[in-house]
């Protein structure tokens, strides 16, 4: 189903097995019914496909047409049926998208949007990181103030003090494990 100039993936034959390559099924097909059943997402497929059993007569419409074969055996586990597809997991430019930007213009809009996500993550972390209570980044001067004001000087700073070697222990350990993993 076609949103924003992509395609959705979800239902789209990437690689083809013995039953479906019978019927004349190629990859870039969309199958919308299984068993009569509506497959408008993922979910929708994978619960039909798990109802189905070896040697059940599946009902699949395939870019609008209704054809039938007898599901297979799965060879890893022998109570699952086997159709034999396999899903593309990218997605792409519909035409339609191609056709308004081209190939370029479509790849400069998706690296533009990948860019915004990258720097709106990397901000937010900086944000975030900001606001712990350390002694040289603003949550930890926000802390002592606050600190001090409701406990006092000297206690306030000893709080302050002993909460920021706190964090900071907890950022070492933490860049500790993931070098050691």
């Amino acid at each position: 189903m076609p949103r924003d100039g992509l395609q959705d993936d979800r239902q789209v034959l990437g690689g083809l097995g013995k039953h479906a390559a019978k019927l004349g099924v190629i990859p870039g097909l969309k199958i919308t019914a299984i068993n009569d059943a509506s497959v408008t997402d993922h979910d929708a497929f994978m619960a039909a496909l798990d109802a189905l059993r070896p040697g059940d007569t599946v009902f699949m419409t395939v870019n609008g047409v209704r054809q039938s074969f007898i599901a297979g055996q799965n060879p890893t586990d022998q109570n699952k049926a086997w159709i034999g597809l396999q899903f593309d997991t990218e997605q792409g430019p519909t035409p339609a998208a191609v056709a308004s930007y081209g190939n370029t213009g479509y790849a400069a809009i998706m690296g533009s949007i990948t860019l915004l996500i990258f720097i709106y993550a990397l901000s937010l972390g900086i944000g975030l990181f900001n606001l712990l209570p350390l002694g040289p980044v603003d949550g930890g001067r926000m802390f002592q103030l606050a600190a001090e004001r409701i406990l006092g000087d000297k206690r306030g700073h000893q709080v302050w003090k002993y909460l920021g070697f706190f964090f900071l222990g907890l950022i070492i350990v933490n860049l500790t494990i993931g070098f050691v993993r």
